[in-house]
Protein backbone atom coordinates (compact mmCIF):
# COMPACT_ATOMS: atom_id res chain seq x y z
CA UNK A 1 0.00 0.00 0.00
CA UNK A 2 2.40 2.15 0.85
CA UNK A 3 4.14 1.84 -2.81
CA UNK A 4 0.85 2.54 -4.28
CA UNK A 5 0.30 5.77 -2.04
CA UNK A 6 4.19 6.67 -3.23
CA UNK A 7 3.16 6.45 -6.78
CA UNK A 8 0.04 8.44 -6.62
CA UNK A 9 1.70 11.00 -4.98
CA UNK A 10 4.55 10.66 -7.60
CA UNK A 11 2.48 11.63 -10.38
CA UNK A 12 0.73 13.96 -8.37
CA UNK A 13 3.91 15.66 -8.04
CA UNK A 14 4.66 15.59 -11.64
CA UNK A 15 2.12 16.81 -12.91
CA UNK A 16 2.12 19.89 -10.81
CA UNK A 17 5.27 20.38 -11.97
CA UNK A 18 4.26 20.32 -15.38
CA UNK A 19 1.53 22.50 -14.69
CA UNK A 20 3.90 25.19 -13.37
CA UNK A 21 6.07 24.56 -16.54
CA UNK A 22 3.15 25.81 -18.70
CA UNK A 23 1.75 28.27 -16.23
CA UNK A 24 -0.94 26.78 -14.89
CA UNK A 25 -2.90 26.43 -17.82
CA UNK A 26 -4.23 22.78 -17.11
CA UNK A 27 -4.39 21.77 -13.40
CA UNK A 28 -1.40 19.80 -12.08
CA UNK A 29 -3.79 17.28 -10.72
CA UNK A 30 -5.44 16.79 -13.87
CA UNK A 31 -1.95 15.98 -15.68
CA UNK A 32 -1.27 13.98 -12.90
CA UNK A 33 -3.78 11.71 -13.60
CA UNK A 34 -3.87 12.09 -17.15
CA UNK A 35 0.41 10.67 -16.35
CA UNK A 36 -1.07 7.69 -14.04
CA UNK A 37 -3.37 6.84 -16.72
CA UNK A 38 -1.12 6.85 -19.49
CA UNK A 39 1.66 4.91 -17.14
CA UNK A 40 -1.17 2.46 -16.88
CA UNK A 41 -2.20 1.86 -20.20
CA UNK A 42 1.77 1.29 -21.39
CA UNK A 43 2.42 -0.94 -18.24
CA UNK A 44 5.07 1.16 -16.68
CA UNK A 45 2.77 0.99 -13.49
CA UNK A 46 0.99 -1.95 -12.88
CA UNK A 47 -2.79 -1.77 -11.69
CA UNK A 48 -2.51 -3.71 -8.69
CA UNK A 49 0.20 -1.91 -7.21
CA UNK A 50 -2.23 1.30 -7.21
CA UNK A 51 -5.33 -0.78 -6.72
CA UNK A 52 -5.55 -0.26 -2.77
CA UNK A 53 -4.86 3.37 -2.35
CA UNK A 54 -7.41 4.18 -5.68
CA UNK A 55 -9.99 2.17 -3.88
CA UNK A 56 -9.49 3.69 -0.32
CA UNK A 57 -9.89 7.19 -1.91
CA UNK A 58 -13.00 6.23 -3.76
CA UNK A 59 -14.63 5.25 -0.84
CA UNK A 60 -13.46 8.43 0.80
CA UNK A 61 -14.20 10.79 -1.88
CA UNK A 62 -16.44 12.96 0.52
CA UNK A 63 -13.16 14.24 1.47
CA UNK A 64 -12.40 15.84 -1.41
CA UNK A 65 -15.71 17.75 -1.52
CA UNK A 66 -14.57 20.14 1.56
CA UNK A 67 -12.18 22.37 -0.61
CA UNK A 68 -14.50 22.85 -3.13
CA UNK A 69 -17.00 23.58 -0.68
CA UNK A 70 -14.77 26.34 1.40
CA UNK A 71 -13.78 27.98 -2.23
CA UNK A 72 -17.30 28.50 -2.74
CA UNK A 73 -17.96 30.05 0.14
CA UNK A 74 -14.87 32.64 -0.67
CA UNK A 75 -16.68 33.42 -4.00
CA UNK A 76 -19.75 33.75 -2.49
CA UNK A 77 -19.74 37.44 -3.75
CA UNK A 78 -18.97 36.99 -7.48
CA UNK A 79 -21.05 33.36 -7.29
CA UNK A 80 -24.22 35.74 -5.70
CA UNK A 81 -23.76 38.32 -8.35
CA UNK A 82 -23.46 35.99 -11.39
CA UNK A 83 -26.09 33.66 -9.84
CA UNK A 84 -28.19 33.60 -13.09
CA UNK A 85 -25.81 33.55 -15.75
CA UNK A 86 -24.07 30.58 -13.48
CA UNK A 87 -27.53 29.01 -13.19
CA UNK A 88 -27.97 28.93 -16.99
CA UNK A 89 -25.16 27.56 -17.69
CA UNK A 90 -25.15 25.41 -15.11
CA UNK A 91 -28.82 23.95 -16.55
CA UNK A 92 -27.30 24.03 -20.06
CA UNK A 93 -24.59 22.14 -20.34
CA UNK A 94 -26.37 19.39 -17.63
CA UNK A 95 -28.98 19.05 -19.84
CA UNK A 96 -26.07 18.88 -23.29
CA UNK A 97 -24.31 16.11 -20.91
CA UNK A 98 -28.01 14.19 -20.53
CA UNK A 99 -28.35 14.24 -24.29
CA UNK A 100 -25.11 13.27 -25.33
CA UNK A 101 -24.48 11.21 -23.11
CA UNK A 102 -28.01 9.31 -24.16
CA UNK A 103 -27.18 9.13 -27.78
CA UNK A 104 -24.45 7.52 -26.91
CA UNK A 105 -26.15 5.06 -24.92
CA UNK A 106 -28.64 4.52 -28.01
CA UNK A 107 -25.72 3.66 -30.53
CA UNK A 108 -23.76 1.74 -28.48
CA UNK A 109 -27.57 -0.06 -27.84
CA UNK A 110 -27.94 -0.49 -31.87
CA UNK A 111 -24.20 -1.95 -32.32
CA UNK A 112 -24.65 -4.09 -29.59
CA UNK A 113 -27.95 -5.66 -30.76
CA UNK A 114 -26.71 -5.93 -34.42
CA UNK A 115 -23.94 -7.72 -33.32
CA UNK A 116 -25.91 -10.19 -30.95
CA UNK A 117 -28.45 -10.35 -33.87
CA UNK A 118 -24.79 -11.11 -35.95
CA UNK A 119 -23.77 -14.11 -33.65
CA UNK A 120 -27.39 -15.88 -33.72
CA UNK A 121 -27.37 -15.62 -37.48
CA UNK A 122 -24.08 -17.42 -37.69
CA UNK A 123 -24.95 -19.65 -34.76
CA UNK A 124 -28.01 -20.91 -36.57
CA UNK A 125 -25.86 -21.04 -39.64
CA UNK A 126 -23.28 -23.34 -37.68
CA UNK A 127 -26.36 -25.41 -36.45
CA UNK A 128 -27.70 -25.68 -39.73
CA UNK A 129 -24.56 -26.78 -40.93
CA UNK A 130 -23.75 -29.59 -38.30
CA UNK A 131 -27.19 -30.89 -38.89
CA UNK A 132 -26.51 -31.19 -42.53
CA UNK A 133 -23.05 -32.95 -41.58
CA UNK A 134 -24.86 -35.03 -38.95
CA UNK A 135 -27.31 -36.32 -41.61
CA UNK A 136 -24.46 -36.88 -44.30
CA UNK A 137 -22.93 -39.16 -42.36
CA UNK A 138 -25.95 -41.19 -40.78
CA UNK A 139 -26.27 -41.37 -45.02
CA UNK A 140 -22.95 -42.73 -45.49
CA UNK A 141 -23.30 -45.23 -42.48
CA UNK A 142 -26.39 -46.77 -43.89
CA UNK A 143 -24.34 -46.94 -47.41
CA UNK A 144 -21.44 -48.77 -45.64
CA UNK A 145 -23.55 -51.17 -43.74
CA UNK A 146 -25.86 -52.05 -46.27
CA UNK A 147 -23.03 -52.79 -48.33
CA UNK A 148 -21.13 -55.06 -45.57
CA UNK A 149 -24.39 -56.62 -45.37
CA UNK A 150 -24.60 -57.64 -49.48
CA UNK A 151 -20.77 -58.53 -49.33
CA UNK A 152 -21.21 -60.63 -46.09
CA UNK A 153 -24.69 -62.50 -47.90
CA UNK A 154 -22.59 -62.93 -51.01
CA UNK A 155 -19.51 -64.32 -49.29
CA UNK A 156 -22.15 -67.21 -47.31
CA UNK A 157 -23.60 -67.93 -50.21
CA UNK A 158 -20.48 -68.75 -52.08
CA UNK A 159 -18.44 -70.25 -49.89
CA UNK A 160 -18.69 -73.95 -50.45
CA UNK A 161 -18.49 -75.22 -46.82
CA UNK A 162 -21.72 -73.23 -45.79
CA UNK A 163 -23.85 -75.83 -48.47
CA UNK A 164 -25.28 -78.74 -46.58
CA UNK A 165 -24.91 -81.64 -48.13
CA UNK A 166 -26.76 -84.42 -48.40
CA UNK A 167 -26.60 -87.98 -48.38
Amino acid sequence: MIKGIFIIILFLFLGEAAAWLIDGVIPGNVLGMVGLFLSLVAGLVKADEVRPVALWLTRNMALFFVPASIGVMAAWPLISANWGAMTVIAVGTTLLVVAVVGLLQERACRRQKAKLQADVQTEEAIVKSDAQADEAVVKADAQANEAIIKADARAVSFNPNSRSKKK
